[in-house]
């Protein structure tokens, strides 16, 4: 026997025996201790809908804190305790949310020792005892509707090599599970609110009123007044007063902002201030708020009263009489839609300073924020909508006049009256076919004016159902979301760009054609802020190799294309211009990195050399 086969017999024997140690030394104490793997954590738990309220603890590490998110179902609605009631659009996410816990096993045994807790993230973050930022999990509650616990889990880190595996541990219990379960619990308060905050469509969208002004809280003035109405009128947008003959509506703006009203998300809520809620509950449109420049010429009443979060009580006279509005530090919006139902938009102010007030010790709103550096840290802002039916969206239809001449038939002679002289032929011919004309006219009338009246309940029913939704609560909404919102007129009216054209040597060919293949040289310089040419960018010098593009192209809308449209118009072959393109016709705000800037104004020189007709490519002017 040789040496290997002798070792090989060795350690088999050592591994029967080893193995008939441990049975011999395995006791029923240990065998009952592991009992419990692949059962179900909470068996009883077997009906998502059963779930009434879930809470979410876990731990911010940079702030070493729990953050508590709950979402509760309580008097007949469900809401948001953590974040002031707010109501929460929560039964289909929590029935998704308790279905991922219902079932969970302890598919595995990793530890008894509460010294591995922290190793395997599953420190509870409500246990105050641990000190210490480290391994604290996130801790998963559902309770039914009387209160009574579900189920109730401390999730810790993924495990290592196992997909869709987490360690999992019972609260108040040592032992760490791993257990196959769905971690992904969003703690997040967008994600448990209705998502369409204004449940506005884009395209009904057909005025937008702004009332532009801002508040200056160090001296209490209101200043920079403006109002701005526009219209769209065919699927296009019009200015109130019209523009200019050398002006043109930049309607990417507009269409930015209807766009940012459609998607319009929270940042987060705060409740409004108790003299808010009273102005709005009298009248939620303040549909009688003046304009821009109203405002800052009317006579104060009294002293303007800070509200807090930017917003202020504002108490004036006109026509003799006191009224009271809501001023916002930066003015408001009014959105009218096609169905009568229109929104009034009031900017306040910024969400990191606006929550002192004079008579409020109101706390900073509670929302999503999360940690940015100090050069991205931008300013969410507060903002009260409230909504009312503007009747003049949609007129009543107007019932049609009855004939002049009485319905034939419709007399009747009256007892002891003598008999009416009788109606020649020809008038009640007349009168039936205008009582048939008019008969005709009246049912469509009445279906139009029945549709109408169905389309003004629901109009004024989402009105109110809009206004009980927005009557307590300030939003917060993004700092870009706020720039889009809040346009003037200098936003969306601009001088129609103009590219500057030199000839610096005349052709002697004939004038180019739309639809015609140019080839030129060229070469492209930036131009400096002093208005001097600056560094070279792009050249193309070889007669052999020109560049070729096609004049008057449609699709001719990008860079600098739409600033060499506009140059080479009336160009003749053999003619060269310095053109100087504005941003606008050029490359725009962004520029083209690495080469172009944003809003770089570009200076080019041009030489035609020919100019090529589609139909007969070879036999162009020369």
């Amino acid at each position: 026997m040789n040496a290997w086969k002798t070792t090989s017999i060795y350690l088999i024997g050592a591994g029967l025996l080893a193995g008939a140690a441990f049975f011999l030394t395995w006791t029923p104490a240990q065998t009952e201790a592991y009992k419990d793997i692949g059962e179900e954590f909470y068996p009883g738990f077997t009906d998502p809908l059963a779930a009434k309220s879930i809470e979410v603890v876990s731990w911010d590490e940079a702030k070493a804190a729990r953050v508590p998110f709950k979402v509760q179902y309580r008097d007949g609605r469900w809401r948001i305790p953590s974040h002031f009631d707010y109501p929460a659009d929560a039964e289909d996410n929590l029935k998704k949310v308790a279905t991922q816990y219902i079932g969970v096993k302890k598919d595995d045994v990793r530890s008894d020792l509460p010294a591995d807790h922290e190793k395997f993230g599953v420190v509870d973050p409500l246990d105050e005892s641990v000190s210490g930022n480290a391994g604290r999990g996130k801790r998963v509650t559902f309770r039914d509707l009387a209160g009574n616990m579900l189920a109730d889990l401390i999730i810790g880190k993924a495990v290592e090599g196992k997909s869709g595996y987490f360690y999992v541990r019972l609260p108040g219990k040592p032992r760490v599970y791993a257990s196959k379960i769905d971690a992904k619990v969003s703690a997040e308060f967008k994600d448990w609110v209705e998502t369409d905050l204004l449940k506005l469509t884009s395209s009904d969208i057909q005025t937008l009123k702004f009332n532009n002004y801002s508040h200056d809280e160090l001296r209490q003035a209101l200043g920079g007044a403006e109002t701005l109405i526009l219209r769209k009128e065919n699927a296009d947008w019009k200015v109130d007063g019209g523009i200019g003959a050398d002006e043109e509506i930049l309607r990417d703006k507009i269409s930015a902002l209807t766009t940012t009203l459609d998607n319009l998300r929270l940042a987060g809520v705060h409740p409004k201030h108790p003299s808010i809620v009273e102005i709005l509950t009298k009248d939620p449109a303040m549909k009688q708020t003046p304009d821009a420049a109203d405002i800052t010429k009317s006579p104060l009443a009294a002293p303007l009263k800070n509200l807090g979060a930017g917003f202020y009580r504002f108490v004036t006279v006109r026509d003799g009489k006191q009224e009271t509005f809501i001023l916002a530090n930066e003015g408001e919006l009014t959105i009218r839609c096609k169905d009568g139902v229109s929104y009034v938009l009031r900017h306040g102010g910024v969400l990191s300073s606006a929550m002192a007030a004079d008579d409020s010790a109101a706390q900073p709103p509670v929302g999503d924020q999360p940690e940015k550096p100090d050069d991205e840290q931008k300013d969410d802002r507060f903002m009260i909508v409230t909504v009312f039916y503007d009747d003049s969206a949609d007129v009543e239809p107007e019932k049609p006049d009855e004939p002049s001449l009485p319905r034939p038939g419709a007399e009747e002679k009256k007892e002891g009256e003598q008999p009416a002289e009788a109606t020649p032929p020809e008038t009640t011919l007349e009168a039936a076919k205008a009582w048939e004309e008019y008969d005709t006219k009246l049912t469509e009338w009445q279906k139009k004016h029945d549709e109408w009246k169905k389309r003004v309940e629901e109009a004024k029913k989402k009105v109110k159902d809009l206004n009980d939704r927005f009557a307590n609560w300030y939003y917060v909404i993004s700092s870009d979301d706020f720039t889009k919102l809040r346009l003037t007129r200098d936003k969306v009216v601009r001088p129609i760009p103009k590219v500057d054209i030199k000839t610096i040597e005349s052709g002697n060919g004939p004038e180019i054609k739309k639809g015609q293949t140019l080839h030129v040289l060229y070469t492209g310089w930036l131009m400096n802020a002093d208005g001097s040419q600056g560094k070279e960018f792009d050249s193309r010098q070889n007669r052999d190799d020109p560049y070729t593009f096609e004049f008057g192209s449609a699709s001719a809308d990008d860079g600098w294309q739409k600033g060499w449209q506009k140059g080479v118009e009336g160009m003749k072959i053999g003619e060269k211009r310095r053109l100087v393109i504005p941003p606008e016709l050029g490359y725009g705000e962004a520029g083209s990195p690495p080469d172009i800037p944003p809003s770089a104004t570009l200076i080019f020189e041009i030489t035609l050399l020919k100019a090529e007709d589609k139909e007969s490519p070879g036999d162009g002017n020369e």
